[in-house]
């Protein structure tokens, strides 16, 4: 129509154009681009939004299996190729010869020996390394991230302080995931994928790097190196993947509520105990040392929001408030908002009890009533009275309206005066 549409409008407009269907992935794309400082261009979020299309297509044919909780894998497309007849995808995502995306599949790392020298780190202890198969060099054109396993993925609360961190040992992964970028070691960012969990909820990694975890076997561990690990920033704990492990020439074993994991030469490296639920996972706990904040009692009672003093000290001395160390709390604390918020009025009397004033003028009474439903002659609507405690003397003054209060108040004092 001759009108030029700016790039942030067209997004918008492809936001509010997608079915309800579509708010979680919505959602995970706007904050997976702000976690990354990426800037969401409609090119991005239209291939974002073809790729959840796609998985969803791929999705509809209804699998044989009743158990699907532990499935994690892409579901496979009963469609042929008409370039290698092969089923599970169509000519215009096929990776063989003759195809428009010719040679764009997952390339796999055939030297295992060559990635574990380049893994190697400075530390005295020798550290394994789980390294995944795919290499992560360029992440313009990798489509294997965007149907990477998540099973057991929980969100992490925003602010969320953790006393302990968690590993899951996970057969259903297909790649190791973690949302604690600030312990990876040469971390690199990436542009938002979408990781698909088994629950069909969808979140992004926008890192890589390696990840140095401890592996229990009894009351010992052996320090372990997970290669180029996922960055997912709204998971609550890393995954490990188990497919990666045994890709990586180890043995893993389960066996009587256990999952044992054996080095290539035969030596058994890691123990975890099944828990209750059936999961493997191990959870670390760690004291963080964070220098204390010397701060006021009343400083504390505004940032709690006028938390009574009483309460405040509870909170600190049981740890519910950390990093925080309460200095001169001994002082009465004295907060005018707090005094006004509970000032109270006199309770008004049905009946008089006291004494009444000894001289006119002592105590006044007064009351303004109104608004009136018909206006008087003069086209007033309110009164105000004022009455003697002494004598019970009754003066009344007629208003137009309520701020003409002040001035017949005036009045009436300097007449009781004179």
């Amino acid at each position: 129509m001759g009108k030029l549409i700016s790039d942030e409008d067209y997004t918008d407009i492809l936001l509010a154009s997608l079915p309800p269907s579509y708010d979680s992935s919505c959602s995970s794309i706007s904050n997976s681009a702000h976690l990354g400082s990426q800037v969401l261009t409609a090119n991005v979020f239209e291939g974002l939004i073809l790729d959840k299309f796609t998985y969803h297509e791929l999705k509809k044919p209804s699998s044989s299996s009743k158990d699907k909780a532990f499935s994690a894998d892409t579901p496979r497309s009963k469609k042929q190729c008409s370039n290698c007849n092969k089923h599970g995808h169509v000519k215009a995502n096929c990776w063989a010869k003759g195809s428009s995306k010719e040679g764009q599949g997952p390339r796999r790392n055939k030297d295992k020996d060559k990635s574990k020298d380049t893994s190697a780190t400075a530390e005295e202890v020798p550290l394994d390394a789980w390294a995944t198969i795919e290499e992560i060099e360029d992440s313009t054109d990798k489509d294997w991230v965007k149907t990477a396993a998540a099973a057991g993925s929980t969100l992490a609360q925003p602010g969320q302080m953790h006393r302990t961190t968690t590993e899951l040992y996970n057969s259903g992964a297909s790649q190791h995931m973690s949302p604690f970028c600030e312990w990876f070691l040469n971390y690199k960012a990436i542009k938002p994928h979408a990781i698909l969990a088994a629950n069909k909820q969808a979140f992004y990694a926008v890192g890589t790097g390696d990840l140095r975890i401890e592996v229990p076997d009894g009351k010992s561990s052996t320090p372990i190196l997970l290669k180029d690990i996922l960055h997912a920033p709204e998971m609550g704990l890393t995954i490990v993947s188990i497919d990666q492990i045994t890709k990586a020439g180890y043995l893993v074993i389960f066996e009587a509520s256990t999952c044992k994991i054996k080095h290539p030469n035969g030596t058994v490296i890691g123990t975890i105990p099944a828990t209750a639920n059936g999961l493997y996972k191990v959870e670390h706990a760690y004291t963080a040392s964070v220098a204390l904040e010397c701060i006021t009692l009343s400083t504390l009672h505004w940032c709690l929001v006028h938390i009574a003093p009483d309460t405040l000290h509870t909170l600190v001395s049981r740890g519910a408030v950390e990093g925080i160390e309460l200095i001169n709390n001994r002082a009465p604390l004295i907060c005018d908002p707090c005094e006004h918020g509970k000032s109270m009025r006199k309770v008004i009397q049905k009946e008089h009890q006291a004494l009444l004033a000894r001289a006119f003028g002592d105590e006044v009474h007064t009351d303004i009533w109104g608004p009136s439903p018909m206006l008087s002659l003069g086209k007033r609507k309110y009164y105000i009275t004022f009455t003697d405690d002494s004598m019970c003397y009754t003066h009344i003054d007629i208003l137009h309206t309520k701020d003409e209060a002040l001035e017949k108040y005036k009045e009436f004092t300097a007449w009781a005066h004179t």
